[in-house]
């Protein structure tokens, strides 16, 4: 789904637009609104105040807006749980084939879980006297891959390739990926 975040952004300003004219119509009409909290109140009262008004072109009003209210927040969540559920479908073949393009070397200078980035198993390699790259790819790192990999050790991944060769100070032991595609 092309933009589904922008198409969610978008919900909730129609959303907090509707939210708001209730409070504006509530307000009104003498209702106590509050302008940053309690909006479950609002909502209540817009269905009150519908009930106690007797004017037709008020009545579709106020119907609209408490209808569209209902009807805005069940695309809403619709929406943001097709997202997640679209997010975690992910082709693992699509990923094997973008790290099939990379293309990097270095020695390895650091080695650790990334705390920040959702514990992510990570390396940091240097790859001339000044420039460093972090190496964070997950499938690279599984079946004990991780615990090979000591700092000082250089380590080579060639484009078009699926495999990282590590080279140690007496041996050089090829790490296997594997992205769980089927290829």
């Amino acid at each position: 789904m092309e933009n589904s975040f922008e198409k969610i952004v978008t919900l909730v300003v129609i959303l907090n637009v509707i939210a708001y004219l209730i409070k504006i119509v509530l307000k009104s009409k003498g209702y106590t609104v509050s302008w940053l909290y309690n909006h479950h109140l609002d909502f209540a009262n817009i269905w009150k105040l519908l009930g106690n008004t007797k004017k037709l072109g008020e009545r579709v009003l106020y119907f609209l807006l408490g209808t569209g209210y209902l009807i805005i927040i069940a695309i809403f969540l619709a929406s943001a749980f097709l997202q997640v559920s679209n997010n975690e479908k992910h082709d693992p073949c699509v990923y094997q084939e973008k790290f099939r393009q990379l293309d990097w070397n270095g020695i390895v200078v650091k080695k650790y879980i990334d705390k920040t980035y959702h514990n992510l198993k990570t390396l940091e390699i240097e790859k001339n006297l000044v420039q460093t790259e972090k190496v964070q790819h997950w499938a690279l790192f599984e079946n004990g891959n991780f615990e090979k990999v000591e700092i000082g050790d250089s380590i080579v991944k060639k484009q078009g390739l699926l495999h990282v060769s590590l080279f140690k100070p007496d041996t050089v032991i090829q790490l296997d990926v594997d992205f769980g595609c089927e290829n």
